[in-house]
């Protein structure tokens, strides 16, 4: 947040996305039970394409890109991106993880060529792990994550909160403090079961993301927010209606500035949808964002 708060003079509805989020595949190790992703067709985004799209985003002097799935590290060529990114430009990347990692993945070369990595991790209880993960070892979460801090990559760990762990977030904030491991808690944002009333917020008026992030799909549909894809829910789900085009049919920068595109943006940036409800990553950065808006023209902004 406090790398963003000072880019918000920068954000308009011409403006380049400060981000971009590519989801590499839909397939995934896990099958949680707030996610309906593995049910998705599995598709991965064609190396050759990923790298046209990277060299448009180099190009466009987009600052940061995300890599995320499904889970990234079952996309056969995550590391030769990372390479290719770190030796053509200044972008930094980001990793989104599971931290289920296997012996064909090189933990070390990964860590040598991402700038930040973002680990999954619910919960460090193996039980109540596999009733939120549906698969997968704890202790390799754990272990992976221990070994990427090792390699002094920027790593933190994503506690997603819900009804089944809200009683053992402390557990896993204990682990995280003890290996000195940052981290961020996040309340589930999909299944109302799921869901715990109070960690419901009252939306800000505006939203930036809409002008200042984009995220793209294994499918290669672009969005303007990761809520509208409905990313963690049923595909048949997504807002088409909000879709801001498929990079199948044109570049990136032909889209992203597209009349089309640009009166969707303006949609989601002044009225709120369905899907606000439940955003967490922007609720603090957008109320910052709401006040410069509504203030920006008296003599303290100039």
């Amino acid at each position: 947040m406090n790398k963003i708060i000072p880019k918000l003079h920068k954000i308009n509805e011409n403006s380049t996305p400060l981000c971009v989020q590519i989801n590499l595949t839909n397939r995934c190790v896990n099958r949680c039970n707030s996610c309906r992703k593995y049910l998705w067709q599995p598709l991965d985004i064609d190396y050759r394409l990923l790298k046209k799209i990277v060299n448009e985003l180099i190009e466009m002097k987009v600052e940061t890109i995300i890599f995320s799935g499904g889970e990234v590290l079952l996309y056969r060529r995550f590391l030769d991106i990372l390479k290719y990114i770190k030796e053509n430009s200044n972008i930094e990347t980001s990793m989104i993880t599971s931290g289920l990692s296997d012996a064909t993945i090189n933990i070390m070369e990964i860590a040598k060529n991402v700038n930040r990595i973002y680990i999954s991790l619910d919960s460090i209880d193996s039980e109540i792990y596999r009733k939120i993960r549906g698969r997968g070892d704890i202790e390799i979460v754990k272990s992976t994550t221990i070994l990427f801090k090792k390699y002094n990559v920027n790593t933190k760990v994503w506690i997603t909160k819900q009804r089944l762990n809200e009683k053992y977030i402390d557990d896993v904030k204990r682990w995280c403090d003890d290996n000195n491991i940052e981290y961020n808690i996040f309340p589930v944002h999909t299944y109302k079961d799921l869901m715990i009333e109070d960690d419901i917020k009252v939306l800000s008026k505006y939203c930036m993301y809409s002008y200042g992030f984009c995220i793209i799909d294994a499918s290669l549909e672009m969005y303007s927010c990761c809520k509208l894809p409905h990313d963690n829910d049923l595909f048949e789900e997504r807002r088409q209606d909000l879709c801001l085009g498929n990079l199948k049919d044109k570049s990136f920068k032909e889209i992203w500035f597209s009349d089309g595109a640009l009166k969707i943006k303006k949609i989601i940036h002044d009225a709120r949808q369905p899907e606000c409800v439940s955003c967490d990553r922007g609720h603090s950065v957008n109320e910052y964002y709401s006040y410069y808006i509504e203030n920006k023209d008296k003599k303290v902004f100039l």
